[in-house]
């Protein structure tokens, strides 16, 4: 019986440190060396199995109070695990995927990297009032590394805030 109980305040006390590693937003969390928690948690997961696989063998052994003892140890472990609510303690993480647009405007290369379209709005715009390219007719631009767009103002210029809107508009 001493046993098995040590057995369980250390798995409680393992997957409590881990845990908070794991997290973002916890002191200490999200700061894990490990990109898969979901490996941790399928981890723990198989060592609760041991856990009950081996008091269900011993059940025998054990008087009501050790039994007792053993499902509060129990309770402890999957409150830990589950943080109080039915779901784990372990966050999915959702990959953040940004969309790339690079190419030429004239002869200045850009490179953009954004989530959304109005981020890619503003980097854009700042990216002409720092460079100040003025007058474009002349616009390629490869997204997402997809074959080369070629944008050409035959008849006149695009200016400031139009030149990002041509972007834009391709882009979609």
């Amino acid at each position: 019986m001493k046993q098995l109980s040590v057995f369980l305040v250390i798995a409680v006390v393992a997957y409590s440190s881990f845990a908070q590693h794991l997290v973002p937003g916890r002191p200490g969390g999200g700061g894990g060396h490990d990109t898969n928690p979901f490996a941790h948690a399928e981890a723990v997961r198989r060592m609760a199995q041991n856990v009950l696989e081996q008091i269900e063998m011993r059940s025998g052994q054990l008087d009501q109070r050790q039994l007792m003892q053993m499902s509060e140890l129990l309770r402890q472990i999957d409150q830990v695990m589950t943080n109080g609510s039915s779901q784990p303690i372990v966050e999915p993480i959702a990959p953040v995927r940004l969309n790339t647009v690079s190419g030429m405007m004239e002869s200045l290369s850009f490179n953009f990297s954004y989530l959304d379209l109005n981020e890619l709005n503003s980097q854009c715009l700042d990216f002409l009032e720092l460079r100040r390219p003025g007058a474009v007719d002349d616009i390629s631009l490869n997204v997402n590394s997809r074959p080369t767009i070629r944008l050409r103002n035959g008849p006149s210029y695009w200016r400031g805030s139009q030149i990002c809107d041509q972007i834009i508009h391709n882009v979609r």
